[in-house]
């Protein structure tokens, strides 16, 4: 169990964004994970949609948008997860 709920960490932090990297089953909590199912209020990107066809990072400008479009922006302090921390370190 969380030691720190996700809404005690949005009360307590505003222009936090919780960042769930897991796959999209994971998030939606229909995986047979450790721990299936987002935190409330978490915004989900994909590790994986970093990553262009050749398996590198795609160009800052593409990455920059993804992220913008999913309300992940500059100015917000970014908390990122996943499992074991692997995913998240994207």
């Amino acid at each position: 169990e969380l030691t720190c709920p996700s809404s005690e960490i949005l009360a307590r932090k505003p222009g936090v964004v919780l960042l769930d990297t897991r796959t999209g089953m994971e998030y939606q909590g229909s995986a047979a994970a450790a721990r299936s199912g987002h935190l409330p209020g978490a915004v989900h990107v994909e590790w994986k949609e970093n990553l262009g066809a050749d398996g590198r990072f795609k160009p800052s400008d593409e990455l920059r948008k993804l992220y913008v479009a999913r309300g992940v922006t500059p100015d917000k302090e970014i908390i990122s997860y996943c499992q074991t921390g692997g995913r998240a370190s994207h």
